[in-house]
């Protein structure tokens, strides 16, 4: 549709059109976004803390409640090679959600 859509340090979604502000959408937590991939599969916004919501294709940003949330540190902590060894090494809190995108039915995070 052309619009471009940003995330705030305050947990909001914005869409914008023709350099204006055409639609608002707070999320359920007010963590900083820094992470956003829209692709025909669908919506990912990712931010601090591991933080990482997923909206299905048919489901609209605007819809909050549609989201799916992902905690990426119980997911890492979950992820082992053939020996049975962590493949992410994680001290503290989960990393942030610094990219994200989708490539061939995989969703890509890089912290």
């Amino acid at each position: 549709t052309g619009a471009l859509i940003t995330g705030t340090s305050r947990g909001m979604l914005l869409e914008w059109q023709g350099g204006a502000v055409v639609r608002s959408v707070h999320l359920q937590s007010q963590w900083p976004i820094f992470a956003i991939a829209v692709s025909s599969e669908g919506i990912a916004v990712g931010g601090r803390g591991g933080r990482l919501l997923l909206w299905p294709a048919d489901a609209s940003p605007a819809d909050a409640r549609a989201a799916r949330p992902v905690d990426l540190g119980q997911l890492a902590t979950s992820m082992t090679d053939e020996y049975g060894r962590l493949r992410c090494l994680l001290s503290g809190d989960s990393p942030c959600v610094r990219a994200l995108a989708f490539a061939r039915g995989t969703l890509l995070v890089a912290t």
